[in-house]
């Protein structure tokens, strides 16, 4: 047999103190034997075998057959002749000392193993209760799990309490039942079950998540493990039946996907109806059973604009029902919350609810044919605008509409009207950027044609005129008409394009084009211009510098742009256009920098903004140059900026990728052919 460390039958010299006791009790026995020797008229055992008894009781058998030998010695060296030896002399002396060893061998192991199977018997009995104990642990830890026990047939035979509250059966009314009476009846219909009890059989466990039924016919969302139970000889016995309740997860997953869902139904439609149309097709049946999204129109008018249900015949009946019953405005749930701002929540049984809801009885029986049992209605709420209201119903048993179920329709119904707003201003945007644009196109046509008839009939009048006092003032009046005919066509050019810029139409036709000979253009064109400002204008743009991969009439533009602006800031000074290789000669960054009036700091960051004021002392109405020449700049990949101090003039920048090698130097090629 084999012994635990704390087994009392064994001799364990990590437990002194059971010898000790031993030694102790040999030792009172001999002193008990010596006081009474002359009245029990000589030295008896009788002393010792209780001291072996004692010792087997308290420390073992081994501490019993110490007690047992030490006693022998004391009797031999205390008793026995010749004394204070171990040597017997006498024979019967010796054969009564035997006969005591082996009475008190006896007595150590029949003591001894008595002790024993008593530890044993109290250690089974403690193990026993701590097996209880864990396995009543381990049924509480299972309270959350329906256990169920089953025949080889699949008939219930046996469950625990958890089983019976979360299917609502007694257990007097489904033992016997096969537990196929948990499926659904399309489950059912299809041999489900069936299968899988063939699959746990064949594999020795199956599971699988799925809907199960109660008795009274709601429905909830489940794990299922299916233990196949057999006996000695591999028999079939019958299956385990774990079952846990995972409905609230499963919603809740559920409800973190149809959030996904509608976010991208939302992001891909910009049309108001067709996004409402998709929502309404997306949220039945994930969270209602069916769904009424309804605009507002005026003070009290209400339209229809998504009905959607799974089964197209009722769709249509209840299609029919809204026209035919239109909201009251009065009393239906719809038009108070649209009024208040918050959800209207019915639940079944609420017949004040569903009276409020339709009215007329013909309403009211057909909303039961369809089987409605409960509604939630929540506005379509967008800032301070009130745009619709969003109806979600249920009808089958299992549904309601709870806190989560609610939750879910107050932020569907906010990012439907957020995400119906934002259409409305975009399309309210479009319809606004082709009103502009014909306008532009009116400006332009009508415009264009007498500004150019001005401008060369001031330019006629200018040649003209003979030499003279009056001459001389009749040519001063034609080159001011001259001028201002100039300044009118740059500003309906300009307005152009920035409304391409804006329409995403500018076209900018990208080809190597040599950077100082742009610089040289640039400045011919505004050299007059220069001269009667009294304006020094200085070039510093090197022959060598890489060619630009750009669109030269637009690229001449921005020039042109800013420029002029310069020169209406600079009186008498001097402007430097300089052009210059950055970023290792991947780009190139032209600069006009002026001696004339600063830019205020917290102008620079809006310096290039649709219709800001320019610098020059003329400057009035609104400037377009400035903002067209960002459009043309970004365009081409490019990047452009201000920088001003008070005293030191201003200084723009701006960045144009440069040409490939070997388009600069075709470029080159050809320049040099002119």
């Amino acid at each position: 047999m084999t012994h635990s460390p704390t087994d009392p039958g064994r001799i364990d010299g990590r437990r002194p103190w059971a010898f000790a006791a031993a030694i102790a009790l040999a030792a009172a026995a001999l002193a008990a034997t010596h006081l009474l020797a002359e009245m029990l008229g000589g030295p008896r055992y009788s002393f010792a075998l209780a001291a072996v008894a004692l010792a087997a009781g308290v420390g073992g058998t081994g501490a019993g057959l110490l007690a047992g030998v030490a006693s022998a010695a004391g009797h031999a060296w205390l008793f026995l002749a010749p004394r204070q030896s171990l040597w017997i002399a006498d024979r019967a002396d010796a054969l009564g000392l035997a006969g005591y060893l082996a009475s008190a061998c006896v007595v150590a192991v029949v003591v001894g193993a008595f002790r024993a199977a008593q530890r044993r018997a109290q250690g089974g009995l403690s193990d026993a209760r701590a097996a209880e104990e864990r396995l009543r642990l381990m049924t509480e830890g299972l309270h959350a799990h329906a256990i169920l026990l089953l025949d080889p047939s699949g008939a219930v035979t046996g469950w625990n309490a958890t089983a019976e509250r979360l299917t609502g059966w007694p257990e007097a009314e489904i033992f016997g039942q096969s537990f196929g009476r948990f499926h659904p009846p399309e489950e059912r219909d299809a041999g489900r079950p069936e299968q899988l009890l063939w699959r746990a059989t064949r594999d020795a466990r199956a599971e699988e998540e799925g809907w199960r039924v109660r008795k009274d016919g709601t429905r909830f969302y489940a794990t299922v493990v299916l233990t196949a139970l057999r006996d000695a000889d591999g028999r079939l016995t019958g299956f385990a039946h774990v079952m846990r309740d995972i409905t609230e997860r499963r919603r809740a997953e559920e409800a973190e996907r149809f959030s996904l869902e509608a976010g991208a139904v939302l992001a891909e439609s910009i049309h108001p109806e067709e996004m409402l149309e998709r929502l309404a097709r997306l949220a039945v049946p994930r969270v209602a059973d069916w769904c009424v999204i309804e605009t507002l129109e005026g003070d009290r008018q209400l339209r229809l604009v998504a009905l959607a249900h799974p089964d197209p015949r009722r769709e249509h009946a209840l299609r029919e029902l809204r026209l035919r019953f239109p909201p009251d405005p009065d009393t239906s749930p719809v038009w108070r919350a649209l009024r208040t701002g918050q959800p209207e929540v019915a639940s079944e049984g609420d017949a004040a609810a569903l009276a409020a809801l339709a009215p007329e009885p013909e309403h009211r029986e057909a909303l039961r044919a369809e089987g409605l049992r409960a509604w939630v209605v929540v506005p379509l709420t967008a800032g301070r605008r009130t745009l619709g209201a969003l109806t979600l119903a249920v009808s089958t048993p299992d549904r309601d509409f709870g806190s989560r179920e609610l939750g879910i329709a107050r932020d569907l119904a906010r990012r439907a009207a957020q995400a119906l707003h934002d259409a409305s201003l975009y399309l309210e945007a479009q319809r606004a950027g082709r009103e502009r644009d014909e306008v532009l196109a009116i400006l332009s046509h009508d415009l264009r044609a007498p500004l150019g008839a001005a401008f060369a009939a001031a330019r006629a009048i200018r040649a003209d005129t003979p030499e003279g006092p009056t001459g001389e003032r009749i040519r001063r009046s034609a080159v001011a008409v001259e001028r201002a005919a100039e300044a009118m066509s740059r500003l309906v050019a300009d307005l152009l394009d920035l409304a391409g810029l804006e329409a995403g139409r500018l076209v900018v036709v990208r080809r190597p084009e040599h950077t100082a000979a742009l610089v040289r253009a640039a400045v011919e064109a505004q050299r007059e211009a220069a001269a009667r400002g009294g304006v020094t204008l200085v070039v510093e743009a090197a022959e060598t510098l890489p060619d630009v991969d750009a669109d030269r009439d637009r690229v001449l533009q921005v020039l042109g742009n800013l420029l002029a602006d310069a020169l209406q800031a600079t009186e008498g000074g001097h402007v430097t256009v300089r052009a210059r290789a950055v970023e290792s000669g991947r780009a190139v960054a032209f600069e006009i920098e002026d001696s004339g009036r600063a830019i205020p700091e917290e102008e620079l960051a809006h310096f290039f903004d649709r219709y800001r004021r320019g610098r020059g002392a003329s400057a009035r109405g609104a400037s377009l140059g400035l903002a067209v020449a960002r459009g043309i700049v970004e365009a081409h990949g490019g990047r452009i900026w201000a920088e001003s101090r008070s005293g030191q003039g201003s200084r723009f920048t701006f960045t144009l990728p440069a040409a490939a090698p070997w388009q600069s130097r075709s470029a080159r090629e050809v320049a040099g052919t002119r």
